[in-house]
């Protein structure tokens, strides 16, 4: 080994820390704090359409309509549901008259075992003096007869007010199940026009299958991203690390901040937070990526708008 190679290696040794380090060079955008993310209402269907969208880059005021999704099959189902649960009732009113009529009759079967037995006590109750010993047979085992009748009709109704009541409860059961079906198929329904619930500017996510911008028209899968509303003012920064630069930097650490629609200007932030689990990013390679917020220090005075484009420069403090 050269003198000349060592006397480097022996300075650079040497060298502060910090002065070896280099700066971790990131891309960002402006986000807000405040924001709405809108997706695909979950159906009984793999995928829906969005039929309508707020024009990406405007405002949208609480309040207004920013979402229409398909609800053409919902709106089919409410109205099938709907004639079920019609029908359900009717059959309900209808097992109740039946029920209530045959616990009536069973009643009604009882009063007149009740009658047979006071009449078979009376003819067992004449002297064997009176009547022969073949009629006062005849009248005891008519006694026992009565009895019997008595202790089947008795069980009778309660066979029948206990088939009412079971009967009843299933049916109830049946209604119930119908009426929520209806309640969530309703829900979905209100959630396919969906309303801003903050004042904000409206972008138009990335299809995460074919990378294009989600527009009018285009079909997606249960509970994807289609809309992201950002509320005006509190913004900072969100950028991605690579995962191998993440243990570079940490919360806490400085960066200076460009925004590119002001290139002349630059401000100072801080790292606000990191995501400890990384995230696949396709359209930019296989690699994963951490997100992490910066916020200013003192939020410009020029006019912040989501989505705008920051270059990102941190100081490697390890």
């Amino acid at each position: 080994m050269s003198k000349r190679l060592i006397i480097i290696l022996l300075l650079s040794l040497s060298l502060p820390t910090d002065l070896l380090a280099e700066p971790v060079l990131l891309t960002g955008e402006i986000a807000s704090l405040e924001k709405q993310i809108v997706s695909a209402p979950r159906t009984d269907r793999w995928q829906i359409q969005i039929q309508w969208m707020h024009e990406e880059g405007t405002i949208a005021n609480e309040g207004d309509l920013i979402a229409v999704f398909d609800s053409g099959s919902i709106k089919s189902q409410i109205k099938q549901s709907e004639e079920r649960l019609a029908a359900e009732q009717l059959v309900l009113k209808k097992k109740k008259l039946d029920l209530q009529q045959a616990v009536v009759n069973a009643e009604g079967q009882l009063k007149i075992a009740n009658l047979e037995v006071e009449k078979a006590k009376i003819n067992a109750s004449v002297v064997s003096t009176d009547v022969s010993k073949y009629d006062k047979g005849k009248y005891q085992l008519d006694l026992e007869r009565a009895l019997l009748g008595k202790i089947r009709a008795e069980q009778n109704l309660a066979v029948k007010i206990k088939e009412k009541e079971l009967e009843l409860v299933k049916q109830n059961i049946n209604i119930t199940k119908i009426q929520e079906n209806l309640a969530y198929q309703q829900k979905t329904l209100e959630r396919a026009s969906v309303t801003a619930q903050i004042t904000g500017q409206v972008t138009h996510m990335m299809h995460p299958w074919n990378g294009e911008k989600i527009t009018a028209g285009s079909m997606l899968q249960q509970s994807m991203k289609a809309m992201l509303v950002q509320g005006q003012g509190s913004y900072r920064v969100q950028a991605w690390v690579h995962e191998i630069d993440v243990n570079k930097i940490s919360e806490g650490d400085t960066a200076s901040l460009k925004l590119d629609a002001f290139p002349n200007k630059q401000y100072q932030g801080v790292i606000s937070s990191i995501a400890s689990q990384s995230e696949k990013k396709e359209m930019w390679s296989n690699s994963a990526y951490h997100r992490l917020y910066l916020s200013f220090n003192e939020q410009p005075e020029v006019e912040l708008l989501p989505g705008m484009s920051v270059q990102v420069v941190v100081e490697e403090n390890k």
